[in-house]
């Protein structure tokens, strides 16, 4: 899989040592990518092309740092210090602009245009046109412009040009130089203007210690696991078959708690496999012999308190009996379900079960191993 690929790669290259926050937001975001539905590499290296000059670090409020952001996102938000730069933009700037453009002609109401300022020159409705656009432009841009000066709590630094537009009031530097030209006293050989005063201040000291955290590289080759493929290549196609049928009588029968629920997960089965008729006949068998057999009926035909394929969580691992049934008198019945031959460790397995449910404070009343096969069921009673 991609992501256990990447991990081998780290260890390969030693690119865990040491690690970095770079390291891990990466593997954040190929994580996230592995949770779509089939991903493969070669879709990740082109998802990759589209993201990458957009990927960044997660910013933390713990560390002493500078956070790059644009004026949108920082509204509503305040900060120590602020730097404004590129204070240049032109009010007016559109990008590819178009308009609708009233026509009434040709069975057309409107007509799709290209905007631009000679539209005024039309008629009496280009020229509103025009008016309302740049009304619009200006509202636009003087509310942006608020917005990057009022984010700053001590100090605010704004980085303009020098070099003024031909009309200095359509840009946000021409505007900036005629105010301080007017109201500060600003003349053109002035580079640099303060306006107040600049007062010391300090931050809250942070109680956080920071701890560099190493990259945990987990390829499985490296972790003794043994992966279990849910296909396995094996040449007896009959015992291959006899596994599939087994894991289908497991699957099915952690479903059912009484009689009353057998009629219609049979019916579920029967609709999906439609195609394969024979494999639903044999376990529709061996439902029917487990369900109905006259020494197990009636722990199906009951009111009791059912437990199926239920994890129950011991000091040293997890445990899953295939069925409890716990009587009125706080008594239980175990039963496992087998389809292969006997083991003596099916029989440890099963005394495992009851000792823990003993520690619990149950009283265990029977331990039933169900072998199962399409001719008939064996029980052997622990």
């Amino acid at each position: 899989p991609l992501y256990e690929s990447l991990e081998f790669l780290i260890h390969c290259f030693s690119l865990q040592n040491p690690s970095d926050a770079m390291l891990f937001d990466f593997m954040d975001l190929v994580f996230r990518f592995s949770q779509r539905k089939n991903p493969s590499k070669s879709e990740f290296i082109s998802y990759w092309e589209l993201e990458r000059e957009k990927a960044s670090l997660s910013p933390s409020d713990t560390i002493d740092g500078v956070r790059i952001m644009t004026i949108h996102k920082s509204k509503g938000l305040e900060f120590p210090v602020v730097i404004f730069p590129y204070v240049n933009d032109n009010l007016y700037k559109q990008i590819d602009p178009i308009a609708w453009y009233p026509w009434q002609q040709d069975n057309f109401e409107e007509v799709l245009i290209s905007y631009k300022s000679e539209l005024e020159e039309y008629s009496e409705l280009g020229k509103e046109m025009v008016h309302q656009r740049r009304s619009t432009l200006e509202l636009d841009a003087v509310n942006l412009l608020y917005v990057a000066l009022t984010r700053a709590a001590n100090a605010l630094y704004i980085l303009a040009d020098q070099k003024m537009p031909r009309d200095p009031s359509t840009a946000y530097n021409g505007l900036l130089k005629n105010y301080l030209a007017t109201h500060c006293g600003l003349t053109n050989y002035s580079l640099i203007y303060e306006l107040g005063e600049l007062h010391q201040y300090s931050t809250k000291p942070s109680n956080h210690n920071v701890v560099a955290i190493p990259y945990t590289v987990s390829p499985p080759q490296l972790r003794n696991i043994k992966l279990v493929k849910a296909q396995i290549a094996i040449e007896n196609e009959d015992i291959l078959a006899a596994i599939h049928l087994g894991n289908l009588l497991h699957d099915t029968m952690a479903r059912i708690e009484t009689l009353e629920d057998v009629p219609a997960i049979l019916q579920e089965l029967k609709d999906q496999f439609n195609k394969d008729a024979p494999t639903f006949q044999q376990l529709e068998r061996m439902i029917r012999n487990l369900v109905n057999h006259p020494e197990l009926s009636h722990l199906f035909d009951t009111s009791e308190t059912i437990l199926n394929e239920t994890d129950i969580i011991t000091s040293e691992k997890i445990i899953r009996p295939d069925r409890i049934n716990i009587h009125s008198d706080n008594s239980i019945t175990l039963l496992d379900y087998k389809t292969g031959s006997p083991k003596s460790s099916y029989h440890r397995q099963l005394d495992e079960y009851a000792q823990v449910l003993e520690t619990m404070g149950y009283q265990i009343k029977e331990k039933l191993l169900l072998y199962c096969n399409v001719d008939g069921i064996l029980i052997n009673k622990t």
